[in-house]
C-alpha cells in the first residue's frame, strides 16, 4: 500500500476510534459534561491529536449525526407486511429501541448542545414524516387484522402522538427531573407510555402480546 494510502487509512481508523469514544461518553456522561480531556483519554490520544481530527466539539456532533442518519434510514425503510402485524410491530420497536440506545444523548441532551447539526436538521422533516407514516401503516394493519378498534380518522393523530412520545421521552424525563435511570429503563418507560395510548383501542389479547414482547426485550 502506498505511503499516502496508509496514512489515510490510519487517520480513518483514528477518526472512527474518536467517534466511538465520543458516542460512548456522551451517552454515559451527557454531552455537556464531557470535556476534551475525557474524550482524548477515552480515545487513547493527546488532546492535540484529538483536535487534529476534530477542530471542535460540534464537529464530533456533525460526524455522529451522519452515523445516526445511516442507521435511521434503515429503520424508516421498514413497512408492515401482510399477516402477523403484532409481531412485526414488536420487532420494529426493538429496532427503534436500539437506535435510541445507540444515540441516547441525541434523544436526551439537545439542551446541552442547542441546535442539531446542519446535516441532521436538513433531514429531520423527512425523518419525522416517514416515522409518523410508519406508525400509521402499522396502526392501519392492526385495524385490518382486527387487533385495533379505532376510527380511521384517529389513526393519523395517534401515529403522531406515538412518534412524539418516543422521540422526546428521554428529553422530557431529564428536564422534568425524573430520577436518573439507565437508557434501557428509560426506553422501557417510553414504550410503556406509548402502549398506554393504545390500551383502550387494542384488543386485550393484542395489548397483552405487545406488553409481553416489549417487557421480554
Amino acid at each position: 500500500m502506498p505511503r499516502t494510502a496508509k496514512k489515510q487509512a490510519a487517520a480513518g481508523c483514528t477518526r472512527e476510534r474518536i467517534l466511538d469514544a465520543a458516542v460512548a461518553l456522551f451517552n454515559e456522561q451527557r454531552y455537556g459534561n464531557v470535556t476534551t480531556a475525557m474524550l482524548a483519554k477515552a480515545a487513547g490520544l493527546s488532546e492535540g491529536n484529538l483536535w487534529y481530527h476534530f477542530r471542535e466539539k460540534r464537529a464530533l456532533l456533525d460526524a455522529i449525526s451522519e452515523r445516526f442518519l445511516v442507521q435511521c434510514a434503515e429503520r424508516v425503510a421498514i413497512v408492515p407486511k401482510r399477516d402477523g402485524v403484532l409481531a412485526q410491530y414488536a420487532d420494529y420497536l426493538h429496532i427503534l429501541a436500539k437506535e435510541m440506545r445507540d444515540f441516547q444523548f441525541m434523544y436526551r441532551d439537545q439542551a446541552d448542545y442547542g441546535e442539531h447539526s446542519a446535516v441532521l436538521l436538513a433531514k429531520l422533516p423527512t425523518i419525522y414524516r416517514d416515522t409518523i407514516g410508519q406508525f400509521r401503516q402499522f396502526l392501519d394493519a392492526m385495524r385490518l387484522e382486527k387487533h385495533l378498534n379505532l376510527p380511521r380518522d384517529r389513526v393519523e393523530p395517534l401515529a403522531a402522538n406515538i412518534a412524539l412520545v418516543l422521540r422526546f421521552y428521554m428529553e422530557f424525563a431529564r428536564e422534568a427531573g425524573y430520577p436518573a435511570v439507565s437508557a434501557d429503563e428509560q426506553i422501557a418507560q417510553s414504550f410503556a407510555s406509548h402502549l398506554s395510548m393504545l390500551q383502550g383501542a387494542l384488543t386485550p389479547q393484542a395489548f397483552a402480546f405487545l406488553q409481553k414482547r416489549l417487557e421480554a426485550a
